[in-house]
């Protein structure tokens, strides 16, 4: 990975999960994670404000999986906030179909979209209409989304 920004979320994804499962009520715990989610948000709004990086893969994929992050361990304002962000990011692409990784990115923006609606109980869709792949109907699966051990 040559972009920190989605590498970031993901190690956040992770420890969250990690402490979610493990347990972690220590006050260090609590400031090791705001300081890692600190250092993602930065890196992501890193990667915005540089022109060559601002609409890669990488910064679209380091959205929507900090979207996600806020979905399951987050607000769900902040949830909004990142993927109104997100919309726009895909709309300035072009779409869902102009994502890179093979269609990998676009059915991230889709399941994450789908799973963080039924998880939190919102009523409307960031990507309304969308599918994963072309005639397939995405289901929620909120145990996969929340990584359930």
């Amino acid at each position: 990975m040559s972009e920190p920004a989605p590498f970031l979320v993901i190690l956040l994804i992770a420890a969250s999960h990690y402490i979610s499962v493990h347990g972690g009520r220590s006050p260090d715990v609590k400031v090791n994670l705001l300081q890692l989610r600190y250092e993602a948000i930065r890196a992501i709004n890193q990667a915005l404000a540089d022109p060559k990086r601002s609409l890669s893969d990488a910064a679209v994929g380091a959205v929507a999986k900090m979207a996600s992050y806020e979905a399951m361990y987050g607000s769900v304002e902040t949830y909004h906030t990142h993927m109104k962000g997100l919309v726009r990011m895909v709309a300035l692409r072009g779409g869902l179909s102009s994502l890179g990784l093979d269609g990998l990115l676009r059915r991230m923006c889709v399941w994450i979209d789908r799973n963080a609606a039924f998880l939190n109980g919102l009523q409307s869709l960031y990507f309304p209409g969308a599918t994963l792949a072309p005639g397939e109907t995405p289901t929620p699966y909120p145990g996969q989304f929340l990584a359930e051990s």
